[in-house]
């Protein structure tokens, strides 16, 4: 644990230890929240030095239900996965399939269908919407224009949305954050589809 300080040159003139403590959050697995919790706060102030703002606990990643383990023969490399991919269909399928609070489950089967149906099928049609209309219609620029009720209707949507979204990350409730943006996206979506000129 005291490697978290001396890495950062305490007890030196070292600008790091300055500029990143004490940290804003903490990342660590289910398995040693014991360490983080409790022995690494009551060193910190056996040491005069303040505490971490936040500890963020994550479940553990599983497969098939199982826990990914070198003795099983299941481990995935996640280097693999991004090649194979991307980095963001990676992303993305973490962010949304696996909660951050509790253990989740990898499957390539998963990831596909997830990328696929949501952000593909969802997110990017409805960027692909947006950004072609300005395009075709507008040259790119967004006009000045009267607003219908639909259009508003819309608009609260997105302003409602947004600040939910915002709360959520907040308080590090990402997938939900995530399932937040896909529910304003697929408004978005039948938006389009119902206003097509």
């Amino acid at each position: 644990l005291i490697n978290y300080l001396s890495g950062l040159g305490y007890g030196s003139e070292n600008e790091l230890f300055k500029k990143y403590w004490p940290a804003d959050l903490h990342v660590i697995g289910k398995g040693i929240i014991r360490f983080h919790a409790v022995y690494w706060p009551a060193m910190l102030l056996s040491a005069g030095l303040p505490l971490p703002k936040s500890i963020f606990v994550h479940g553990y990643i599983t497969t098939e239900g199982k826990k990914i383990s070198k003795s099983l023969g299941n481990v995935i490399d996640p280097n693999d996965v991004v090649k194979k991919y991307g980095l963001d269909s990676f992303r993305y399928f973490m962010l949304r399939e696996i909660s951050p609070f509790d253990d989740g489950d990898f499957s390539e089967k998963a990831l596909v269908e997830r990328v696929n149906n949501e952000l593909v099928a969802n997110i990017g049609n409805f960027v692909y919407r947006t950004l072609s209309f300005m395009d075709r219609y507008f040259d790119g620029i967004v006009p000045a224009a009267k607003l219908t009720k639909e259009d508003k209707d819309l608009i609260k949507k997105i302003e409602a949305y947004s600040r939910i979204v915002k709360e959520l990350l907040g308080k590090l409730e990402l997938k939900e954050a995530l399932q937040k943006i896909l529910e304003l996206s697929a408004h978005g979506n039948k938006y389009f589809q119902e206003n097509k000129p």
